[in-house]
């Protein structure tokens, strides 16, 4: 984009739209004011002056402007976090006027959420590689949770299969294993979104027989799964014990729920819109629903987890937030690692 002829990129999952100069922002800068908007790299500083009469440049479209007070020296990186969350409890249009700082750029460690360029791959590497030696006489739990579709299983897996590699045994599981039966996850009806947030899922007998077990004080003795939700039937009870170094690599949605959110050493939320999400889990097969976001069928799925990110915000709860809406792209938007 040319440094004197602002233009308009539409970001279709929500019809937001960034007016910026020049290259765009970049990490590491600071916010004087924040805007409605989903940003695009994390290094720029908004022209306070500029908005408002930048905004008679738009075109005679109806139009929402939305600008709240932050403070000056907030991290840019941690605005883009907190503003992301909006898009999934919004429809709006947003104008913003952003001044990139040029400097140069500089790599920077996880600790700093970064617009370097890393796989989903360099990504697990990093995450493996702390966990390999932290408290390594200590079974530790790590949740990755985001919605359905994401890619929570692909990336558990690869996280799974990287800690082996660095030398700690794993525990994999998942909360599909912990389902509860039909007659109670339809309990307020097959279209329910509440029914989906609230029903899906045994939380008690997730902790009871493989969370509590493997925290601290725990036996060590744990069930990976106890009920098939294709066949709607309790599984037999396969009982292990865990080494006392060893992992629980645990994916699923809602894991920031207060039933939940106490028991994770490490959580990592993967975030994509639903225009992202709700086709990439269509693509698994016939058996996983229609592409279209608009879709009737979809509207349990994205209402129900619209209430959960509403109720929970495990954007700001998460100790890593990475945005996948484009699996070759991931962008860590958030990191506070607890080890």
């Amino acid at each position: 984009m040319g440094l004197d002829s602002p233009e308009t990129l539409t970001l279709a999952h929500r019809r937001s739209v960034f007016h910026e100069r020049s290259g765009g922002p970049r990490d590491g800068a600071t916010m004087s004011t924040s805007v409605h908007t989903v940003l695009l790299s994390t290094r720029c500083k908004v022209d306070e002056a500029e908005v408002p009469r930048f905004c008679f440049l738009l075109p005679p479209i109806s139009i929402s402007i939305s600008i709240i007070s932050v403070p000056r020296e907030l991290p840019c990186w941690q605005l883009q976090y907190w503003l992301r969350r909006l898009r999934y409890e919004s429809n709006f249009e947003i104008a913003l006027l952003a001044t990139p700082i040029m400097e140069k750029e500089r790599e920077l460690s996880m600790n700093e959420p970064t617009r370097h360029h890393k796989t989903a791959m360099e990504i697990v590497k990093e995450i493996a590689a702390r966990i390999r030696h932290y408290k390594p006489k200590t079974i530790l739990r790590v949740g990755i949770d985001g919605a359905d579709g994401v890619g929570k299983t692909v990336f558990a897996d690869m996280l799974a299969r990287a800690i082996e590699t660095q030398g700690r045994p794993v525990i994999r599981a998942s909360v599909d294993g912990f389902h509860n039966s039909s007659e109670d996850r339809y309990r307020l009806g097959r279209t329910s979104p509440e029914g989906f947030y609230r029903d899906s899922y045994n939380y008690a007998e997730l902790r009871k027989v493989l969370l509590d077990p493997l925290g601290p004080g725990g036996s060590r003795v744990y069930c990976p799964a106890i009920f098939d939700h294709t066949t709607n039937s309790t599984l037999p009870l396969f009982w292990s014990l865990a080494k006392q170094d060893a992992v629980l690599v645990f994916d699923g949605i809602f894991l920031h729920r207060r039933e939940l959110r106490d028991v994770w050493n490490l959580s990592i939320f993967l975030d994509a819109s639903f225009d992202v999400t709700i086709p990439r889990g269509a693509a698994r097969g016939p058996a996983w629903g229609t592409p279209d976001v608009h879709e009737p069928s979809n509207q349990r799925y994205i209402e129900g987890q619209r209430l959960y990110l509403r109720d929970n915000d495990p954007q700001a709860l998460a100790h890593i937030v990475i945005d996948y809406s484009d699996f070759t792209n991931p962008i860590i938007t958030a990191c506070r690692w607890p080890i």
